[in-house]
C-alpha cells in the first residue's frame, strides 16, 4: 500500500465536510454517508504502508502508524467515529444546525486522526487544536444556558491546554536539539518544567483528577454521539500524547526524573480512579454519571503512563497493556453514551433485549469475565507480580468495586431515563441500521478478547479460576451495595447533588473581565472625518473608472515596496 494513504486519513474527513457544505441542500441525504470518511484510516490501520514525508509543510514532518500502539489506537479509534458518524446522521437529522453540527464533527474528527498518526511534535499538536477547538461547537450545539456555560468552561480550559502543551513540546524540542521527531526523543532526557508542562497541558483533554472539572458539565448537554467520541476516542488524545511525548528513561540515557515522578502520578491516578467513582454516585442525571465514570477510567490509562516510568525496561509491554485497555474502555464507554439515545428513543419497544444490550458494556467496564474488561485489567495487573509493586493491586481492586457501582448507578439511572421518555411520549421507532451499529458496539466486549490477536494473549490469561475470583470479587460486592441502595432508596446528601461547580462560577467572573476594556480610552478626532465625501470626489477625479485604477495604483505600490525590500545590494 502506497504511503500516500496517510495523506488521505486526515484529508478525507475535510473533504467530506467540503462536500457538504457544497451540497447543503442534501444535507439529509449525505449524512449517512460521512462514516465513509473513515474508510482511509481503517484501511491504514490494517494494511502496511511506509511512513509519509510532508517536508513541503515543516521539516521533518511525518505521518504513520506502525507500532503496536498507534496502529490499534487508529483502528479503533476510527471504528468508533465511524459507528457515531452513521448513528448521528439518524439522531441529528432533524437538528435545526444541522450543518453546522456535521462542519464541527468532521474537522474534530480529521484533528483526531491526525494526532493519531503524527510521527512528529508539530503534526500533533496541529491536529490535537483542531479536534479540541471543534469538540466546543459539539459541546455548545444545543444552544441552551447550561450548553453555554459548559462550553464557556470547556474552551477556557482547552486554550490553557494547549498553551501548556506548545511551550512543553517546544522545550522537549529544544532538549532534542530542534528534532521534532517522536523517535528522536526516546533517548532525550525530560526535564521538571517541560514534564509538568505536558502533564497539566494534556491532562487537561484526558480530563483525569483534578484536571476533570470541565468534563461532567460538557457530557449531559453535548449530543449523545458527541458525547461517545468526546469520552471514547478524543480524551485517549491526552493519553496517548504523554505516551508518545514523555517516554520512560532508561538508566543509561536519562537522568532518572521521570521514575521519581511515578509513584506521585501514581498516587494522582488512584485517587482519580476511587473519588471520580464516589462523586459520580451522587449524580441524577445518566449521562453525568458516566462522565464521572470516564474521570476515574482516565485514572487506570494514567496509572499505566506512570507505570512505564517506573519500569522504563518494560516500555513495550506496558504499551501493549495501555493499548488494550483504551480500545476496551473507547468501545464500551461510547455504547453506553450513545445507549442514553437509544432508550430515550425507543422508550419500552424491544426492552429485553434493549436492557440487555446496554447492561454489556457495563459489565465489560467493571470487568466481566470473558469480556474485554478482563483481559485489559489482567494484562494491567500482570506488572503488579513484583513485590515491590504489590501494594498498588489492592488500591486498583478497590477501584473497580467503584467501577461497579458507578455503572450501576448510571444503568438504573438510564432506566429511570426511559420512564420519562415514556411518560412523556417522546418515544418513536428509529430506523433499524443505526442500531445494529449501536448493537455492534455493545457486543464487542465479547467479541474482542477472541477474535482481535493482540488481546487474545491476555484473555487466555484471565481464564484460570482465581482470576475469576479476582476478577469477579468488585463486581459481586458492587453490584450487592447497588442492590442494598436501591432497596434502601439511598439518595445522596443534596448538597452533593447539584451539578454546580465553583469553576463555572470563575469561567463565567473571568469572561466578565475579558469583556471588559484592558486598554484605557482615547479619542481619534480623524475617524470622526466625513471620509464619504473624500471618497466621491476620488471617484469623480477618475471619471467611473476608480476601480481600475485604484487596483493599479496599489499594485504598482506593492512593485515598488518589494523592489525596496528584496533589492539586490551591489558590491
Amino acid at each position: 500500500m502506497s504511503a500516500w494513504i496517510w495523506l488521505s486519513v486526515p484529508v478525507a474527513p475535510l473533504l467530506a465536510a467540503l462536500l457538504l457544505f457544497v451540497c447543503r441542500n442534501r444535507l439529509q441525504t449525505l449524512a449517512p454517508w460521512m462514516c465513509l470518511s473513515l474508510l482511509p484510516a481503517i484501511l491504514a490501520s490494517v494494511g502496511n504502508s511506509p511512513a509519509f514525508a510532508l517536508d513541503v509543510l515543516w521539516q521533518g514532518a511525518r505521518w504513520a502508524a506502525d507500532d503496536t500502539v498507534t496502529r490499534p489506537w487508529l483502528m479503533f479509534t476510527a471504528t468508533l467515529w465511524a459507528i457515531a458518524s452513521f448513528y448521528a446522521a439518524y439522531s441529528q437529522r432533524k437538528d435545526e444546525g444541522l450543518l453546522r453540527f456535521w462542519l464541527f464533527w468532521l474537522t474534530a474528527l480529521s484533528g483526531n486522526l491526525l494526532l493519531i498518526i503524527a510521527q512528529d511534535a508539530l503534526s500533533f499538536y496541529v491536529g490535537f487544536s483542531m479536534m479540541s477547538l471543534c469538540a466546543y461547537g459539539l459541546v455548545v450545539h444545543s444552544g441552551k444556558p447550561r450548553a453555554r456555560r459548559a462550553g464557556r468552561l470547556y474552551l477556557q480550559l482547552a486554550v490553557c491546554g494547549e498553551m501548556l502543551l506548545l511551550a512543553g513540546l517546544a522545550l522537549r524540542v529544544q532538549a532534542a536539539d530542534g528534532s521534532m521527531l517522536f523517535a528522536d526523543w526516546i533517548s532525550t532526557p525530560a526535564t521538571p518544567l517541560s514534564t509538568a508542562a505536558l502533564l497539566v497541558g494534556l491532562g487537561l483533554k484526558a480530563g483525569f483528577w483534578p484536571l476533570h472539572v470541565w468534563l461532567p458539565q460538557a457530557h449531559p448537554v453535548a449530543p449523545a454521539p458527541a458525547s461517545a467520541v468526546l469520552s471514547g476516542a478524543m480524551l485517549k488524545a491526552g493519553i496517548l500524547g504523554l505516551w508518545q511525548f514523555l517516554p520512560g528513561e532508561l538508566p543509561d540515557v536519562g537522568t532518572g526524573l521521570l521514575q521519581s515522578w511515578a509513584q506521585p502520578v501514581m498516587i494522582i491516578a488512584l485517587t482519580s480512579i476511587i473519588l471520580a467513582a464516589l462523586l459520580g454516585l451522587s449524580r441524577r442525571e445518566a449521562k453525568q454519571v458516566l462522565a464521572y465514570s470516564s474521570v476515574s477510567q482516565m485514572g487506570f490509562l494514567l496509572f499505566l503512563i506512570a507505570l512505564s516510568w517506573q519500569l522504563p525496561e518494560q516500555r513495550a509491554a506496558i504499551g501493549v497493556a495501555l493499548t488494550l485497555y483504551a480500545v476496551h474502555h473507547g468501545f464500551a464507554k461510547g455504547a453506553l453514551f450513545m445507549a442514553a439515545d437509544v432508550v430515550k428513543v425507543h422508550g419500552g419497544r424491544h426492552l429485553r433485549w434493549l436492557l440487555l444490550a446496554t447492561a454489556l458494556p457495563a459489565l465489560a467496564l467493571a470487568g466481566l469475565p470473558l469480556s474485554s474488561g478482563a483481559a485489559a485489567k489482567t494484562a494491567l495487573k500482570a506488572f503488579l507480580d513484583d513485590p515491590a509493586l504489590a501494594h498498588w493491586l489492592i488500591w486498583l481492586q478497590i477501584g473497580a468495586l467503584g467501577t461497579t457501582v458507578i455503572v450501576a448507578r448510571g444503568l438504573y439511572l438510564l432506566w429511570r431515563l426511559r420512564q420519562q421518555a415514556l411518560a412523556d411520549d417522546t418515544t418513536h421507532a428509529m430506523p433499524v441500521a443505526p442500531l445494529a451499529g449501536w448493537l455492534l458496539l455493545c457486543l464487542l466486549g465479547l467479541i474482542l478478547p477472541w477474535l482481535w490477536p493482540l488481546m487474545q494473549p491476555a484473555a487466555q490469561d484471565s481464564l484460570p479460576l482465581y482470576k475469576w475470583f479476582e476478577l469477579g470479587w468488585p463486581i459481586g460486592a458492587g453490584l450487592l451495595i447497588a442492590a442494598a441502595g436501591l432497596s434502601l432508596k439511598w439518595q445522596p446528601p443534596e448538597t452533593l447533588q447539584t451539578s454546580h461547580t465553583p469553576f463555572v462560577t470563575l469561567s463565567l467572573r473571568l469572561k466578565r473581565r475579558l469583556n471588559k476594556s484592558l486598554l484605557p480610552s482615547f479619542d481619534l478626532r480623524w475617524l470622526d472625518q466625513d471620509w464619504r465625501r473624500y471618497e466621491r470626489r476620488w471617484s469623480r477625479f477618475w471619471q467611473g473608472h476608480t476601480v481600475n485604477k485604484s487596483a493599479a495604483l496599489l499594485l504598482g505600490f506593492i512593485i515598488v515596496a518589494a523592489l525596496v525590500i528584496f533589492r539586490t545590494p551591489i558590491g
